[in-house]
């Protein structure tokens, strides 16, 4: 299992310190390469799965150029594992670092190593069920009258998608972010306050920048950007009154 988890010494040298990087590193990238084999080998069972988004729609997606399917499978493949693995690099990360912190850095550290897979994990899921969604149906539905049909590419179909899923995944992080700058003295929940009529209307810009010039498809991702902010300045005072307290 050193593999998996490298033995844990207290008292190294600086050929030990990386003799023990060394073996973090292959870890990570073992794990990694076991969940990417394992879902490009059983990806053809779940590939359906792969078009919820486009949910009552006729819609068949065909691939244009002899490599397309085996490089969408393997982008897929990669893409997903890298997200299974995203848990297990961060653990290794802070095994290998824990040491040279105090117990209130380490306290921060846990806490990333949590809140950073969830909230991606969060916002993989809402761009999944609720963006993805909706900004498809904005693009099947455009100009329907014109008799231009669809003709999608398996390979342009999964960018796209993998795109917003990602994009998601990072809105989701704003929270976190919040909480760090606030629990390290950087800036304030009051501070942060003030900057809510400029924040509206940066999160109006990004719905409509992000997303197609539907109404409905700006709101889906402008408002939970605003909702992640105001949940940011919560946990902000949240931390403030903690910080006094002790």
């Amino acid at each position: 299992m050193k593999f998996l988890f490298p033995e844990k010494e207290t008292d190294l040298t600086f050929i030990g310190h990386l003799e023990e990087l060394r073996w973090r590193i292959i870890s990570v990238i073992f794990f990694f390469l076991v969940v990417v084999i394992t879902i490009f080998y059983n990806l053809g069972k779940f590939i359906d799965l792969l078009k919820f988004p486009l949910a009552g729609y006729d819609i068949q997606l065909y691939y244009f150029r002899p490599h397309e399917k085996l490089l969408t499978y393997f982008k897929i493949a990669v893409f997903t594992g890298g997200v299974i693995t995203l848990p297990f690099a961060l653990m290794q990360t802070g095994l290998f670092i824990s040491p040279g912190l105090k117990n209130k850095e380490c306290r921060y550290l846990l806490l990333g190593g949590v809140m950073i897979p969830l909230m991606l994990f969060l916002g993989v899921i809402f761009s999944w069920y609720v963006l993805s969604p909706g900004v498809f149906r904005f693009f099947l539905d455009f100009s329907r009258e014109d008799n231009v049909l669809p003709m999608w590419s398996f390979g342009s179909y999964f960018s796209f998608l993998a795109g917003l899923l990602l994009a998601g995944g990072m809105i989701f992080q704003i929270p976190f972010i919040v909480f760090i700058i606030i629990s390290t003295g950087i800036t304030t929940a009051r501070s942060l306050s003030r900057i809510r009529a400029p924040v509206i209307i940066l999160v109006a810009f990004l719905g409509a920048l992000l997303s197609p010039p539907d109404i409905l498809s700006q709101v889906l991702l402008a408002l939970p950007m605003y909702l992640l902010f105001e949940l940011s300045m919560l946990v902000g005072i949240l931390v403030e009154k903690r910080k006094k307290s002790d």
